[in-house]
């Protein structure tokens, strides 16, 4: 993974915080003739102290699934915001452009879940999307016969971070003012550009506090 020092979270709670904003992952591995393999997959994110766990599903007997039972060894990249970002704002524009982003990779071993966290991962995720408590598709309105066709179809997991890694590079080693244009323009920009205007223009609110 790209590392640099000034492209880093300048705290656990900030790198916590970003897994928490960005649940779509895409889940990596390797199967048992070491072949990679991959899938997206929403997750949910449960801290205490130094311990960070995620939940999620999967649908049984997928290529993905039994390379993960296989070899529970796994990575999450979790992506945020990204775009290119021209070298015309730069002190010098005479250079090459770049591309700004985030993203963290979470290494760590899923664990099977039995029926009973099957289903309390399922109401989780149901009740953290579905939200609104007049939601006709909230977790407790799902029949019991729907319940009981559906669940043997899926897997459920926790995976157990052991190392993260992080790339946040938002310009970090530009000067002010390069950052300053750089920020104005992705503000008026792409949806894209505007999403990494907001990631970036909420990074150097929250470190460069006096």
């Amino acid at each position: 993974m790209y590392n640099r020092p000034h492209f880093k979270a300048h705290s656990r709670e900030e790198l916590i915080s970003f897994l928490a904003a960005h649940p779509f992952v895409t889940l990596c591995g390797v199967d048992a003739n070491s072949h990679p393999v991959a899938t997206q997959v929403p997750v949910l994110l449960d801290h205490s102290g130094d311990q960070v766990f995620l939940r999620g599903h999967l649908m049984r007997k997928q290529s993905h699934t039994l390379a993960f039972e296989a070899n529970p060894k796994v990575l999450a990249l979790f992506q945020g915001a990204h775009a290119f970002v021209s070298a015309r704002h730069n002190d010098d524009p005479a250079a090459g452009g770049t591309w700004n982003y985030a993203t963290v990779q979470a290494h760590g071993t899923l664990e099977w879940l039995d029926p009973a966290g099957v289903h309390q991962i399922l109401k989780d995720l149901t009740d953290q999307y579905e939200g609104q408590s007049d939601s006709p598709s909230r977790f407790e309105k799902i029949s019991a016969d729907y319940l009981a066709a559906n669940l043997p179809a899926i897997v459920g997991f926790r995976m157990r971070v052991e190392k993260m890694e992080e790339v946040f590079k938002w310009s970090q080693n530009k000067t002010e003012t390069t950052r300053a244009r750089i920020l104005d323009h992705l503000s008026q920009g792409s949806p894209a550009e505007k999403a990494l205007y907001q990631d970036m223009a909420r990074y150097y609110d929250l470190n460069e506090q006096p």
